[in-house]
């Protein structure tokens, strides 16, 4: 659960930044999870494009499906299970054009991508490294440094911070200059101000 960050530091050196004020007020107690680094990679892959039920929905699915059974819930399967799948059995789970980038993920990392030793690059070293398995671009990237590797230097950009975007700078960019915008802007509490 993050417990040993100081959200109320960061929260301080983010108040006078833009809509941080409003943002502390409505998001106040939210922490950013540390997640398991595997599960949160194949989660991200299969998040693009997609939406919040049906991404919960394909992820029961596969832990249900290739996951071990403990007490009524399933754990997620491990890279070596996920690499020895067929495609199509990630398309039956509903995993649609994002199967053939689930099946190369977990078959990379089986043999021998590290993605524990990944933790000591640089956060633009990371993102680099993560953007070599297929279906990550620079947005999974961003959460997966965020959520699984604590980079509070990142800022991934979608939909919705494209549109607050243009608030805040006051005309459209593309993804990769606002995300370098809203780090610039908000620092190394850029993911907490996300």
């Amino acid at each position: 659960f993050d417990s040993g960050t100081d959200y109320n530091k960061a929260l301080s050196a983010l108040r006078d930044k833009p809509l941080m004020e409003q943002s502390e007020k409505f998001g106040f107690g939210i922490r950013i999870l540390r997640q398991e680094k595997f599960e949160t990679l194949i989660s991200f892959i299969i998040s693009a494009n997609n939406h919040v039920p049906r991404i919960k929905k394909t992820l029961e699915r596969i832990a249900k499906t290739l996951g071990t059974a403990h007490d009524g819930y399933y754990g997620f399967p491990s890279p070596e299970v996920m690499a020895a799948q067929s495609e199509s059995l990630y398309h039956e789970l509903g995993c649609g054009y994002r199967a053939a980038y689930i099946k190369d993920t977990g078959k990379r990392i089986a043999d021998g991508f590290d993605l524990e030793a990944l933790d000591t690059l640089s956060t633009d070293e990371l993102l680099t490294s993560l953007m070599t398995l297929k279906g990550v671009g620079p947005k999974v990237a961003d959460c997966i440094a965020l959520f699984a590797y604590s980079r509070q230097d990142t800022f991934p950009v979608d939909t919705w911070v494209k549109k607050i975007s243009r608030d805040i700078f006051g005309e459209d960019y593309p993804p990769n200059i606002i995300r370098k915008k809203l780090v610039a802007l908000y620092g190394k509490n850029a993911g907490i101000a996300q």
